[in-house]
């Protein structure tokens, strides 16, 4: 019971004779009740502060750390729904993770990531884990191939697909490669979000009879370009002539006429690129993409990227862009062979203003639901809620996409000389990681455990 003196956000003092202090015994024994009950909320369960408190863990500012973690997050704490710290891997503190109530992790592979967790769940955090590409059926031959073969970066993946009290990821198939290995439901996003720079400004399509094409990627993802598009690519520029020009993000692409092409820088920070990915002014995009079964637990990325621009696609007929894409209205799917991909290249070029129409038709369809707002919203709703309260329920997978890849955990012999040559190095780091941002005294019998062996024969 309440005094009428007082008024939310002032203190009150429950002695008798205090402020706000009732008048007879039995009202300050009720009062006294309630202030003990209060106070076990708020040290047992923490129930008193309505809005959660949320600590992001990202590898770094990608784009799927941006757009799909930091972004979303940053607006629902600008309107107050949620408080919202972001951190680099190997940066988040003591004093962060004593301050959150959910921490999310996203692609972290690391020992330190790991030690982070464990920090995490001995708090009583909770801990969500979100993965969008699988990392754990890399084929041979992709450049992060040689990351992940180092085995504790695999076995780190486990740990978090184990261990966390929510796996987020971006597609079904995803789901099903990892439902295996995770220990909670796996959630697939409803919804994916497109950068609301995309939205802002009207597509910029080419006034000077050139037609041109642009391809957005980053380096890792040019030999799709290479081993697919490229032979009708140099095959279009040849017939086309100054008719046509093609636009190269995020990599080079070293074949046919330099006159015929444009290279508009390497590797960058994903800022930079939103800024100069909108400011081009292109007729339509390339999205090329291989069968491995990496490459199939992908998501429709680029179809959200070259879409809200106003760019008609042309994208490779696998079920990642199968399912969004509808073929002559929104975009064209074109098969793996040459022929196809330079026929589907000839039928923009020579109806210019089809392709303005099937990219005015996909900008249409993705403004109707996939924005920063709405994907914001689900993550209010769908995965911050019930991530603190345990109430997650998850959507059925369809029969294709429960035959995700097993992945393969043996240990490959010719990285084992390396691991051990950077086990030292891991461990001087994991201490100082111990010493400055965690426990210093686990620190300290860690460090003098590894000297003990260093040096004792």
């Amino acid at each position: 019971m309440r005094p009428a003196e007082w008024k939310p956000g002032q203190k009150q003092s429950l002695a008798p004779g205090g402020f706000g202090a009732p008048e007879s015994p039995q009202l300050y024994s009720e009062s006294l009740a309630c202030f003990e009950n209060r106070w076990y909320t708020e040290k047992m369960f923490n129930l008193s502060r309505s809005i959660p408190r949320v600590l992001s863990i990202g590898a770094g500012l990608n784009a799927s750390s941006i757009t799909l973690m930091k972004e979303p997050l940053d607006l629902l704490s600008a309107e107050g729904a949620v408080e919202h710290r972001f951190a680099l891997s190997g940066q988040a503190r003591r004093t962060d993770i004593g301050w959150c109530d959910l921490c999310v992790f996203l692609q972290t592979q690391e020992n330190i990531d790991v030690r982070v967790l464990n920090a995490v769940q001995a708090a009583g955090k909770k801990a969500v884990f979100l993965a969008d590409d699988d990392y754990l059926n890399i084929p041979p031959g992709h450049m992060k191939t040689p990351h992940f073969e180092y085995p504790h970066r695999r076995r780190n993946y486990l740990r978090f697909l184990q261990r966390c009290d929510l796996v987020l990821t971006t597609t079904g198939r995803l789901a099903g490669a990892f439902g295996g290995y995770a220990a909670r439901p796996v959630y697939v996003f409803e919804t994916l979000p497109v950068p609301d720079l995309y939205y802002a400004a009207p597509p910029r399509w080419s006034e000077d009879g050139v037609f041109r094409f642009l391809y957005a990627a980053s380096a890792f993802n040019y030999r799709h370009l290479m081993d697919i598009a490229a032979p009708a690519i140099v095959r279009v520029m040849e017939e086309y002539g100054p008719k046509v020009h093609f636009i190269f993000m995020g990599g080079d692409f070293p074949l046919g006429p330099p006159e015929r092409r444009t290279v508009l820088g390497g590797r960058m920070p994903y800022y930079e690129f939103l800024e100069k990915f909108a400011a081009v002014t292109a007729d339509a995009a390339l999205a090329p993409l291989d069968r491995s079964e990496y490459s199939l637990g992908k998501s429709d990325l680029k179809y959200r990227e070259y879409g809200p621009r106003g760019l008609a696609g042309i994208y490779s007929d696998t079920p990642v862009y199968a399912q969004s894409v509808r073929h002559g209205q929104t975009g064209l799917l074109a098969a793996d062979g040459e022929d196809d991909w330079h026929a589907a290249m000839a039928r923009l070029i020579d109806n210019p203003a089809q392709a303005r129409a099937m990219g005015l038709a996909a900008r249409r369809q993705l403004e109707a639901g996939c924005t920063l707002r709405a994907f914001a919203d689900l993550w209010r709703d769908k995965i911050i809620g019930p991530a603190l309260t345990g109430d997650f329920a998850p959507a059925p997978l369809r029969p294709e996409e429960k035959k995700g890849g097993q992945a393969d955990l043996r240990r490959p012999a010719a990285f084992e000389l390396a691991r051990r040559r950077s086990q030292i190095w891991r461990r001087i780091r994991t201490f100082w990681y111990d010493a400055f941002y965690l426990d210093r005294n686990r620190a300290v019998v860690a460090l003098k455990k590894f000297l003990r062996r260093l040096f004792v024969v």
